[in-house]
């Protein structure tokens, strides 16, 4: 449902009107279902106009047009009786109105201006409340209920809310308040509402069920621009309009279904119950001066229940119900549910106290919200106290809303095997025996060919000492004005993960498997060594295993330490503290990592390969017989693990 944003978010020629306040009307017909906006209160119905019904007046004795167009027999008749009948009901009033929006389009004469945009938005109250009740009889002698008419607003106690939220891109002419090449704008809306005047009247065999008034809600609105020219936040206290409509054409006292929802009517004991449903799309089409691009539509979905009891109930007794228990994960909104509490309740009011598993360094203030339905984002633990109030006395009552940890995890891959391209993957000359030449080597896979392949361990590599800057991970802030999380911090996104590759020196590899020929015309390491006798396939084996160890005791460590967990958890108010902590975490994990996939680890590595071998001499062309192994134990290995 369109908010007064002030930006011109919807364009005039879509379904609603963007307006300072809200409204709905619903009429539920034979004919279908249809809604719409209006800034204030009818002062009398329209005759004729097929299916829908009229509106009520100042003093609610407007005429309603019938299905035919006619006006003496449709839903709303004026009355025929002098004095009417006056007593106390209950009325008991809820309802809810979703809207979900997207366009695309281009103008017709202004190619270089369009607009794409999603808005979803929610309005519902409810309340329950006593009002008094005129009866009287039409001039055919039918009976009519209607609110008895009084000077001045009528306002009773409501809890309800409304949120929206819209996200958009435009160019050209329609770029905003900046206009410039591409913009794009989110926007979001949160209000509450919690009273309203009330108007109703209807005739007791099901033909016709009507509501309309006023409300007041307050709002704080938040928006965010590409450039940051449009940026702002806005609180405000504004009347809006709601009138919802259900009624029919024929004699269905018992409900009918319609094309786009259902309505039904019953005596409940000594309660009229009425409930209409109602779900419409409404698709935008070209006109003379726009071009939508993509399908282009206005989903609106409303549900009303009213229960009007001719017999006050019995007062139930001040009694404060929060529902739950609640559990959310980490970062995730939750919506309190208080609804359920009883009495005659003027005021809701929500607090909020840590519990257990909340860290030391959060202290959510002492901050209240109102109203019997709150959605709040948790970062830990806490205990949430919802009091309420008739006017004369109050009731508390108090319910734990655990949190639970992200499953987060690094994840652990290995890709398939490939050639060594370091600067020690040389020939294996046989005065390189000593350690200048290597067999293999285990890399990171996902940073192959460039210069952190030998030196990253978790992936990506940080940027300017810090794995957020290069997308490890993302950091976001609450922003719950209010809420009892407003303005802490915490990981939102972690992508961190491990892969490691094991490449082979190409020199000492058979042809088959992509192996290099020797300079000098000394032809194949290995085929040479195979057509010899000597143990090449044990070799290479041996190279293999070694780097497997590797790979395995880095999975190893990673799994007794994984950072994901501590930087799941992460919540300060200070976003750079979060990021301070975060990058330790991660440096501190691949320090352990390193050391404890060294070979001097412990315990220390195993030799996976010993024995003799041909290799080849560069001074003079020949072979000679060397003795070489693979893996073991070395004394500075894991040194440089920083």
């Amino acid at each position: 449902m369109a908010g007064n944003s002030g930006l011109g978010r919807i364009p005039s020629e879509s379904w609603y009107p963007v307006l300072v306040t809200i409204a709905i009307i619903m009429l539920c017909c034979a004919a279908g279902c249809m809604s719409s906006f209006g800034t204030e209160k009818k002062a009398e119905a329209g005759s004729g106009g097929g299916s829908g019904g009229g509106s009520s007046g100042g003093d609610n004795a407007g005429s309603a047009g019938s299905g035919d167009g006619g006006s003496g027999s449709g839903s709303w008749s004026s009355p025929g009786s002098d004095e009417p009948e006056t007593s106390t009901w209950q009325a008991t009033v809820s309802a809810t109105e979703k809207v979900w929006t997207k366009l695309t389009y281009v103008r017709k004469l202004e190619k270089d201006t369009s607009r794409s945009e999603e808005t979803t938005s929610t309005l519902q109250f409810q309340g329950s409340f006593p009002v008094q009740v005129d009866h009287e009889q039409d001039y055919q002698g039918k009976d009519i209920y209607r609110m008895h008419f009084t000077e001045g607003k009528r306002s009773f106690p409501v809890s309800g809310s409304f949120s929206e939220q819209s996200t958009s891109l435009a160019t050209g002419g329609e770029a905003g308040c900046h206009p410039m090449d591409s913009y794009t704008f989110d926007y979001e809306k949160q209000g509450t509402i919690s009273q309203t005047d009330f108007d109703f009247g209807f005739y007791p065999d099901g033909k016709m069920i009507q509501l309309d008034g006023g409300y007041t809600e307050t709002t704080h609105s938040k928006s965010v621009s590409s450039d940051g020219k449009c940026d702002g936040e806005d609180t405000d206290t504004q009347d809006g309009v709601f009138w919802f409509q259900c009624h029919s054409e024929a004699d269905d006292a018992k409900g009918t279904e319609f094309d786009g929802g259902q309505r039904d009517f019953k005596m409940d004991g000594t309660s009229y119950v009425i409930t209409c449903h109602v779900k419409n799309v409404r698709e935008m089409k070209d006109d003379e001066s726009l071009h939508y691009t993509s399908p282009s539509s206005t989903t609106r979905e409303i549900t009303m229940r009213v229960v009007l009891d001719p017999v006050p109930p019995k007062p139930k007794k001040l009694k404060a119900v929060p529902g739950g228990p609640y559990t959310v994960e980490r970062g995730t909104p939750l919506q309190l549910d208080g609804s359920k509490s009883t009495g005659s309740i003027t005021e809701y009011t929500w607090t909020f106290t840590k519990g257990a598993g909340c860290p030391s360094s959060v202290s959510i203030g002492s901050g209240t919200l109102t109203g019997s339905q709150q959605t709040v984002t948790f970062l830990c633990p806490v205990t949430a106290k919802l009091t309420v109030t008739d006017g004369k006395s109050t009731d508390s009552a108090t319910v734990p809303v655990s949190v639970t940890p992200r499953s987060w995890e690094t994840p652990f891959t290995l890709s398939a095997e490939g050639f060594d391209t370091g600067f020690m993957a040389t020939p294996p000359w046989y005065n390189s025996l000593s350690g200048m030449y290597e067999g293999g080597a285990s890399i990171c896979g996902l940073c192959e060919g460039t210069a952190d392949e030998s030196s990253n361990l978790l992936h990506p590599a940080p940027k300017g000492g810090s794995w957020e800057t290069a997308g490890g991970y993302r950091i976001a802030t609450v922003s719950e004005p209010g809420k009892p999380f407003d303005g802490y911090s915490y990981t939102a996104d972690y992508k961190v993960e491990m892969n490691r590759k094991t490449v082979i020196n190409p020199n000492i590899l058979p042809a088959a498997s992509g192996g290099k020929e020797l300079p000098y015309g000394m032809g194949s390491f290995y085929q040479h060594n195979l057509d010899a006798k000597y143990n090449v396939d044990g070799y290479l084996a041996g190279i293999r295993k070694h780097e497997k160890d590797h790979a395995d005791r880095m999975k190893q460590a990673l799994r007794s330490a994984d950072p994901a967990k501590d930087i799941e958890k992460i919540i300060e108010k200070d976003k750079d503290t979060v990021k301070k902590n975060a990058d330790k975490k991660l440096h501190d994990t691949e320090k352990l990592i390193c050391q404890k996939s060294s070979d001097a680890s412990q315990p220390p590595m195993a030799v996976t390969w010993t024995g003799k071998l041909l290799f080849p001499t560069a001074d003079t062309n020949e072979w000679k017989e060397g003795t070489t192994s693979v893996g073991g134990y070395r004394a500075d290995a894991g040194a440089s693990c920083g």
